[in-house]
């Protein structure tokens, strides 16, 4: 039986029934139903006094159900009760019909699903096969890879009749794969969330992570980190590796679609961002947005800046990159073969005959998308004092700056830091320049806002079966990781684990999960790591300073061997600090805050050589959270 579907489809009903209704106005619609049978089923349903609403919608369905009343006719009455809401109605009518016409196969496949879908159905049997699991065909929309279900959704973006469609496919405790194009809506990614619960964890696959999989060769690693996920993971909270899914990215949209409309411009960006918050992650959605360009990401953490020419494998990389891309999307017509790169790129100075020869290659059939290439970790090739071949390995990778410059640029270059040194220190170690010098537009990623931090919440949550996060929750996890989206699934995933009830998240989990964090040395080890190590001996000195006047301080008291504005700038905009102007008399005062209490609490328990001025043991300026007790 495909007992999912009946359940989606009640859900769906009794969802639509208390939007529709209040209690009183339904018993009177129940009451004059066309049928003979409207009477008795007044009389066997609950009192008003006795239940809820959503009570006696569940106990109305099971009724309406038990006599055959949930058909064509009840469907029909409600949509003249309520004929503004028949968009909504007509959905849930035609999954009720399809089920009554043939309980094993409710739907002719074939009668929807056209020949103007062989695109999504081509992407998936590449996507998949090319993954190691080649899929074979069940139905027009349906696939099978290994015991897996997989769907393809009807509609673009995919609504609740796709979800229902899914959930009515899947047997007794199966999963299974939702392919679709366009976004998921919050309505389709609830019904994917209950099947979750109900024991069918289903991993989406857009139509844009497979063409980006496919051009990039990666969908092997791509399928692997999807069923790890979907599949492996219970706890959703816990973040190992680097977002590929859109269903765990939240917050900054609006950066996506102004970063991608830069570099399709030709614009260069440098994004800056704290360690772990979420600038690897973010090239990932990104690069999904950018389907059709070819795309490049070289991680720099893989060379020694002092030992490997990495300019020149960069530039080979590139290249090998637009040639397989080439291949992929005009198949034999490409007249560069596999290892062309290798065999042609001697120098880095031989990178501009290459790229200027697909360029024309592909402006002559039409193609005018710019190749991104996207440098990871650019402060791992920056040189210091001292490091002449370092210095001159930069110089030669400034030949890259030539092809996303002049009057048509070709190469869009996107660099990702968790400073903007690359492009604002003009001069280096030895008198040289810089050639990445004010080259690129700086945009800092931004820590999350406490209503993302709350979206992110309940939204990971309710795809474990969590139907409540409470408010001050929401507010302790915000404090104390400050909008930092790997702080905050940290210590998130722990709250979970140590929750009383899995259906909810309360201040008492909260304090439960802080204090094994602080046991098991879990958050002390993510400041000193991602926060304190990185920091310049200046920007730990504006820290400690700060912190000695109670992890608040105003510009004009700052010493001077501090008042460094563009240093402050950056702590502010990584989200270390909070600024803020207050008024004071006819004076408006520069005030800067700590904006992580976690770190404020850590900073408390180093050892008191390591300040300025050693905090007192006085608590009373301690944040709630450390102290334990309740906002």
């Amino acid at each position: 039986m495909r007992v999912v579907f009946n359940i989606l489809a009640e859900q769906a009903v009794a969802t639509l029934l208390e939007e529709l209704f209040d209690q009183q106005e339904l018993r009177q619609f129940v009451y004059f139903l066309p049928t003979p049978e409207n009477d008795r089923l007044a009389k066997e349903l609950p009192p008003p006094e006795t239940v809820s609403l959503s009570e006696f919608i569940y106990h109305l369905i099971r009724a309406l159900q038990r006599r055959g009343m949930l058909d064509d006719r009840f469907f029909e009455h409600l949509i003249q009760e309520r004929p503004i809401r028949s968009k909504d109605i007509r959905p849930i009518q035609a999954l009720f019909t399809a089920a009554r016409r043939d309980r094993r196969h409710a739907v002719d496949e074939t009668s929807r699903f056209d020949s103007s879908d062989d695109e999504l159905r081509d992407l998936a049997f590449r996507f998949f096969t090319r993954a190691g699991h080649a899929p074979r065909t069940e139905a027009p929309s349906q696939l099978r890879v290994d015991h897996n279900l997989v769907v393809l959704a009807e509609n673009n973006p995919p609504n609740a009749t796709d979800a229902f469609l899914l959930g009515r496919a899947l047997m007794a405790r199966e999963r299974g794969y939702f392919v679709h194009r366009g976004p998921l809506s919050e309505r389709v990614q609830e019904l994917l969330d209950q099947l979750r619960v109900q024991g069918h964890p289903i991993a989406p696959v857009s139509l844009a992570v497979m063409r980006s999989a496919i051009d990039d060769d990666a969908c092997t690693r791509v399928l692997h980190e999807l069923n790890v996920i979907h599949f492996e993971q219970q706890n959703l909270f816990e973040q190992k590796n680097a977002i590929r899914d859109r269903r765990f990215f939240f917050g900054r949209e609006r950066l996506l679609t102004s970063v991608g409309d830069a570099l399709a411009r030709g614009d260069a960006v440098l994004l800056t961002g704290l360690r772990k918050a979420g600038k690897t992650s973010f090239l990932h959605i990104l690069r999904q947005h950018m389907v059709g360009h070819p795309w490049h990401h070289v991680d720099l953490q893989r060379f020694d800046a002092h030992a490997d020419d990495w300019p020149l494998t960069v530039a080979r990389e590139l290249v090998t990159t637009i040639d397989r891309w080439g291949r992929e999307h005009y198949r034999g017509d490409w007249p560069w073969t596999d290892g062309a790169a290798d065999a042609a790129l001697h120098a880095v100075s031989q990178l501009h005959p290459a790229l200027e020869q697909r360029r024309r290659w592909l402006n002559a059939r039409g193609h005018r998308l710019r190749p991104v290439l996207v440098l990871d970790e650019g402060e791992r090739v920056f040189p210091r004092n001292g490091e002449a071949e370092v210095v001159r390995k930069l110089i030669s990778a400034g030949a890259l700056r030539a092809h996303s410059q002049g009057s048509s640029p070709w190469l869009s270059i996107l660099a990702a830091d968790l400073r903007p040194t690359l492009s604002t220190s003009n001069v280096l170690p030895g008198g040289a320049t810089n050639p990445f010098y004010e080259f690129f537009q700086i945009i800092p990623i931004e820590l999350l806002t406490r209503d993302e931090i709350a979206h992110m919440t309940v939204s990971i949550g309710r795809a474990m079966g969590v139907k409540h996060v409470e408010d001050a929750f929401v507010t302790q996890l915000h404090a104390f990781s400050g909008g930092h989206p790997g702080l905050a699934r940290t210590a998130a995933a722990e709250a979970y684990r140590c929750a009383a009830d899995r259906e909810r998240l309360d201040f008492a989990d909260w304090q439960k999960a802080l204090g094994n964090l602080h046991r098991s040395g879990i958050s002390d080890r993510f400041f000193k790591q991602n926060i304190w190590s990185p920091m310049t001996a200046l920007e730990r000195q504006i820290l400690q300073w700060l912190h000695a006047q109670g992890n608040r301080g105003v510009w004009d008291q700052v010493p001077t061997a501090l008042q460094d504005r563009e240093v402050w700038a950056e702590l502010v905009g990584q989200g270390v600090l909070r600024f803020s102007e207050e008024q004071s008399g006819t004076q408006v005062r520069e005030m800067y805050t700590i904006a992580m209490a976690g770190l404020v609490h850590w900073l408390d328990r180093q050892p008191a050589g390591q300040h300025s001025k050693p905090r007192s043991a006085d608590r009373s300026s301690e944040p709630s959270w450390a102290k334990g007790t309740s906002p």
